[in-house]
């Protein structure tokens, strides 16, 4: 039986392979060429894992890069190392890129190659011949590189040189990193760098303003002038223009600003303005032909003015004029000012105002009161308090006048040669020790009004006043309002 099996084999086998069908090559392919069989069986692909390695793509997206775990895409690098898809080094349109983030060899993370300044600069402003002509261009520059600084200390100096600049816009600054922004001209002659505000009149323009929280860090050296907003001006009156109220220099809103001693304000309705918060250092500032206030805090604005110099104040058409004034919660600090010639009063605060006014100098030429006389050297009202300690009050009409709640402490203070009284306390109340009171034309001291007036060590510093040393009202009535007896401490 066995012999048998294998030719059996043998004639089943053809009759199996005639059962499949033999391929056939199509004739159009051959070995040679782009599509030729020796070209697709040389490809030869390194696949691990479905990750390729050491690909090379000629006139493509990459030349000899190893990617291992990450995806490029659209990029154009020459040799890189990606792992895990973190470029680790490589060169980007010539420039090397490494590990340790720089290009170049300059670390991506320094502020000077990101656009960011980290060093001082000078903008420097002159009539022909410097990069800037005109001050304002210069100013916002300076504001623009200080947004951009990011180190603790650099400033952006705008250096004027000597001239006269007519700018028709206000300089406003509401960015915080304004703190590094200054602004020079010549600090030993400022009248040499004049400033004309030409915009002012219509439009109630001011000259450099931080607003809204923003800052200036530093102004200094030049004279500003308000174009215009004055209609008219004589020995005894100021008239201004409508809707040319503007400021010189002001903090509003939290603002911040900081002016040297260098500066001289003409012209403007507000020489030095702190409103709203605004907060202002300006020692040594002088405010010259102002309107309604000289050098003002109002609405919870403070300023530190230790040593200025405010005259001639006057808005003669609404009766307003004072060289300093604190009012609606402002404060001022003007140690060692001095103040001449107001419509109104040298020195007031009212509604909430609180002033500091020790070693001050009121009425310092031979006239106080703008044009006669007709101003109070200290005038409080609703709340006002004023300390004016070791100063000099004199050719005022009233040296000190108490109003309505107002408190004035005059220790150590001269009051002499007023066209009224030396001190009215007509419902306020003045308090004070070893102060000298002579040759006023009216009373020493007045109280009226349910005023009271407490002074100690002071009657033998009283003397030479027309009218007599002590004048206390008794209780009345007056527009159909009772009031009782006012009452006056001496000793």
């Amino acid at each position: 039986m066995k012999k048998y099996a294998v030719p059996a084999l043998a004639l089943l086998f053809p009759a199996v392979c005639a059962a499949q069908s033999i391929p056939q090559m199509d004739r159009r392919v051959t070995l040679q060429g782009p599509t030729g069989l020796n070209w697709a069986m040389s490809l030869k692909a390194d696949a691990t894992n479905g990750v390729l390695a050491n690909p090379t793509e000629k006139n493509g997206t990459y030349t000899a890069p190893s990617i291992s775990g990450g995806t490029l895409t659209n990029s154009t690098l020459d040799n890189p190392d990606i792992t895990n898809g973190v470029l680790q080094q490589s060169t980007l349109k010539g420039v090397s890129i490494d590990g340790m983030s720089t290009i170049g060899g300059v670390s991506i993370t320094n502020p000077a190659w990101l656009g960011f300044k980290t060093s001082n600069q000078t903008l420097n402003v002159c009539n022909s011949g410097c990069a800037y002509s005109t001050i304002h261009e210069a100013f916002y520059a300076a504001l623009s590189l200080a947004h951009w600084a990011l180190d603790s200390t650099s400033t952006f100096t705008v250096q004027i040189a000597d001239g006269t600049y007519n700018e028709a816009w206000q300089m406003v600054s509401t960015d915080p990193a304004g703190w590094r922004v200054r602004v020079i001209g010549n600090t030993s002659s400022p009248q040499n760098v004049v400033i004309n505000f030409t915009n002012v009149v219509g439009n109630n323009f001011g000259g450099y303003s931080a607003n809204t929280g923003g800052q200036i860090g530093y102004i200094d050296g030049m004279t500003l002038n308000a174009v215009g907003a004055i209609s008219s001006q004589t020995s005894s009156a100021i008239h201004w223009r409508s809707n040319s109220k503007g400021a010189g220099i002001s903090a509003i809103g939290n603002g911040v600003v900081q002016v040297g001693p260098h500066m001289v304000i003409n012209g403007f309705y507000y020489g030095l303005l702190a409103d709203h918060g605004g907060y202002m250092i300006a020692d040594g500032v002088t405010v010259h032909n102002a309107g309604d206030v000289g050098i003002f805090a109002k609405f919870g604005g403070v300023m530190r003015c230790q040593g200025c110099i405010s005259t001639y104040t006057a808005d003669s058409d609404n009766s307003l004029g004072s060289n300093y004034m604190a009012e609606q919660g402002g404060h001022l600090d003007i140690d060692g000012a001095k103040s001449d010639q107001a419509l109104y009063a040298g020195v007031a605060a009212i509604t909430g105002g609180s002033v500091w006014a020790n070693g001050t100098t009121l009425g310092y030429a031979t006239t106080g009161g703008f044009g006669g006389r007709g101003a109070w050297g200290v005038w409080v009202l609703n709340g006002g308090s004023v300390q004016i300690e070791n100063s000099t009050i004199a050719n005022f009409y009233d040296g000190v006048h108490a109003q309505a709640g107002g408190s004035v402490d005059v220790s150590g203070t001269t009051i002499h040669q007023n066209n009224n009284n030396g001190i009215t306390a007509d419902g306020g109340v003045v308090r004070g020790f070893v102060v000298s009171i002579t040759d006023n034309v009216g009373y020493g001291v007045q109280a009226t009004h349910m005023g009271a007036i407490e002074l100690y060590q002071t009657f033998s510093k009283m003397s030479n006043n027309t009218a007599g040393n002590v004048s206390q009202n008794p209780a009345g009535t007056e527009n159909g309002a009772s009031y009782g007896v006012a009452s006056i401490v001496l000793e």
